[in-house]
């Protein structure tokens, strides 16, 4: 079977469970990643211009529908986004069917629940499990059908099942067990650690066009804020965002700032820290002159589920608690401090 990712954490996802070899077209967004940026491109950078509801719904990003139909992958892994009113998932596999030119099967493993993940998961396992609808699954497949999966979850329920859903359909179920046994004793490991420590003040951020403003990102910090007892400044939910005015950032005045946004790795995170705190106002937060800014990155862990998930919970720990300690795992990796 030939994929396609349309997303970091997707590409991810194929290459922890061994379907590098299969995978013949990445997202805009991989071109810093040596092992995929020689494949096509199958997506866009997020522009202002407007598009259809359709294609909002089934990817992140802009797709490239010519691309997609040159390439004529067997199955594409995304991230289903929010729900568009007047649109469900059938009529936008449709409008995706129409676009590429061939039939499109879509799996969504977006789930907002532990539970609603595990069912999800259930459900392909039986789909796939049964021979009559395997052999029509097939014999489209023979016709270049499309298969759309998304890696997108927003709760570490949603996360293991997901990840069990997507172990199934790239025929690597053991090595998934595997992961999502480690990834529990690293969960419970971290939640003993943080059991007895003092909460911290703490928000992400991304600086915006607009002069003066900045957004709040819930992201995986707001589902993970108590497991690493981190205090919003900003009472926020997961993968909701608020834009706030940086007077109300200085009134606020978290210890901990985090820099990061949906569409930059660590490196450029940083460098958008670099800038952003060379004003005024950013220096005069305590978090400045504390040196508690920090750059995370925001395609492999914050706004994304990638297999290694934990890590993303395991960083904003180090970043709260033991930012100095010599022997921070994902330092350099995950996040880093103003430089």
């Amino acid at each position: 079977m030939r994929w396609v990712s349309l997303l970091p954490a997707a590409t991810a996802w194929i290459k922890t469970l061994g379907q590098t070899r299969r995978l013949i077209g990445r997202s805009h967004l991989d071109d810093e990643d040596p092992q995929v940026r020689h494949l096509p491109a199958c997506t866009h950078y997020t522009i202002q211009a407007s598009r259809e509801s359709w294609e909002s719904f089934l990817s992140p990003f802009p797709i490239d529908i010519g691309t997609l139909a040159t390439l004529k992958p067997d199955a594409i892994l995304t991230a289903f986004q929010s729900p568009i009113p007047d649109l469900d998932e059938r009529a936008a596999i449709q409008a995706l069917q129409k676009a590429v030119g061939y039939p499109v099967q879509v799996f969504s493993c977006h789930a907002d629940s532990w539970e609603s993940y595990r069912s999800q998961a259930q459900k392909l396992g039986q789909v796939l499990e049964n021979p009559t609808l395997l052999q029509k699954l097939l014999q489209k497949a023979v016709g270049y059908p499309v298969q759309v999966f998304s890696c997108h979850a927003d709760s570490w329920e949603s996360y293991r099942s997901q990840a069990q859903k997507l172990g199934q359909v790239l025929e690597n179920p053991t090595l998934l067990q595997k992961l999502l046994q480690k990834a529990e004793k690293r969960r419970e490991k971290l939640l003993k650690a943080s059991a007895s420590l003092p909460s911290v003040s703490a928000l992400v951020v991304s600086p915006m066009q607009t002069a003066g403003l900045v957004q709040v990102h819930g992201s995986w910090a707001a589902y993970f804020a108590p497991w690493v007892k981190m205090s919003l400044a900003v009472p926020i939910g997961p993968f909701q965002n608020q834009v706030v005015r940086l007077e109300r950032l200085l009134e606020l005045d978290p210890e901990v700032v985090i820099l990061s946004h949906p569409e930059a790795s660590l490196r450029k995170a940083g460098q958008m820290l670099a800038t952003w705190s060379r004003q005024p106002a950013v220096q005069s937060l305590s978090a400045y002159r504390r040196k508690r800014l920090y750059a995370m990155e925001g395609l492999r862990a914050l706004f994304w589920t990638g297999p290694d998930l934990i890590a993303t919970a395991e960083a904003l720990y180090e970043i709260l608690h033991t930012p100095t300690h010599r022997f921070n795992q994902h330092l350099g990796l995950l996040w880093a401090p103003l430089l």
